[in-house]
């Protein structure tokens, strides 16, 4: 048993050690940045750790902003391994939390089934959303990574439309009415910690698809075919099917994120809602190399980074930007890494190859 555990996370860190130097070389850059700007380091990054860990109110604050993050990353990965890029996590996280505030305003039912209606129907929003991108995919040939960007447009300008007309509360504010108490997610540590009970969601999703990817034939199929599309046709596998799974459960990730918000935060759906839960969830899969486990870890290093930026700004004056300068340096060298994996390897087989000191 021991043995298993430790060749797991030996393989996890083969997997994730190019995203800890692109963290630490952020770091350096980051201090370089602080520096430039007139202030002091330690200063700086004592504030963003004060910030966000400093104490169990914003401890279980950056817990809290982890946990959509976690789900979207978790999309992220499943639809990656399936060579599916699902780019369109934002679109299906607003349709969860439209699908979630619906059946959260509109539907009496005691709390015990309200809830999972709730969450069941966020998932359903993001899985519909997937359908038109699925559909094109396999139907036309069109990439995903176009259409699910598309996706995420007519999902924005469709809540502003239902947001303006048909769900409008009375008044200037342009928002849904407030979720029923029934169907409002308790909280794990009420006030003044307050840590939401999603986490627990969050968490079993992370188990779920790890167990999934590793235990099932639904898992073996979707990695085959990420693998080698023509050798898995080979092999028996219905490719046409699991690709459409794949993105589907992806998107019934995000749009659980987004339900989740709505009945353990927000309360509401409001005009302008966009996180950017939805793009945040591809670097956090890439840092985590699709690894659902590491996915929780690069997550909280996000949610930290998010929550620290603000304390550093306040408390030292260092712009949030040079936060924001950092996750863009860890997602440069992360694509660089598969950049690498996807071309590298066949511009090695093109180069001339060299065997006992003669090309062949």
């Amino acid at each position: 048993m021991r043995k298993k555990v430790t060749g797991y996370f030996i393989k996890l860190y083969n997997s994730v050690k190019v995203s800890l130097f692109a963290l630490i070389l952020s770091l350096v850059i980051g201090s370089i940045l602080i520096t430039a700007s007139g202030h002091n380091v330690w200063e700086a990054y004592g504030a963003l750790l004060q910030g966000s860990l400093g104490s169990w109110p914003s401890f279980f604050g950056v817990v809290n902003k982890a946990t959509p993050l976690i789900l979207t990353g978790l999309a992220v990965s499943v639809a990656y391994t399936c060579n599916m890029l699902n780019i369109g996590g934002e679109g299906q996280l607003l349709m969860g939390a439209l699908f979630g505030s619906v059946i959260g305003i509109y539907v009496k039912v005691p709390s015990m089934i309200h809830i999972p209606l709730v969450i069941l129907a966020g998932m359903a929003g993001g899985a519909i959303w997937t359908l038109v991108p699925a559909f094109l995919r396999l139907k036309k040939g069109v990439g995903t990574v176009i259409t699910t960007i598309m996706m995420n447009y007519i999902a924005q300008y469709f809540v502003q439309f239902v947001l303006s007309g048909p769900l409008k509360v009375p008044g200037e504010i342009y928002a849904t009415d407030f979720i029923q108490e029934s169907a409002k997610l308790p909280l794990l540590i009420g006030p003044p910690y307050r840590l939401v009970s999603d986490v627990v969601i969050a968490v079993a999703c992370v188990f779920g698809i790890h167990f999934m990817m590793r235990k099932t034939v639904l898992g073996y199929d979707i990695k085959a075919v990420g693998e080698n599309v023509h050798a898995s046709k080979y092999a028996g596998i219905k490719v046409n099917r699991n690709m459409i799974l794949a993105l589907v459960i992806s998107g019934s990730l995000c749009g659980l994120a987004g339900a989740t918000q709505i009945s353990g935060t927000l309360f509401r759906l409001t005009d302008g809602y966009a996180p950017g839960y939805g793009f945040t969830g591809i670097p956090i899969a890439l840092m985590a190399g699709l690894n659902p486990v590491g996915i929780v870890f690069s997550a909280f290093l996000f949610a930290t980074l998010r929550m620290g930026a603000i304390s550093m700004q306040a408390m030292v004056g260092v712009p949030a930007s040079i936060v924001d300068a950092m996750q863009g340096i860890i997602i440069f060298f992360i694509c660089i890494q598969y950049i690498y994996k996807e071309y590298g390897q066949k511009l090695k087989k093109r180069l001339p190859m060299r065997k006992e000191g003669k090309v062949c």
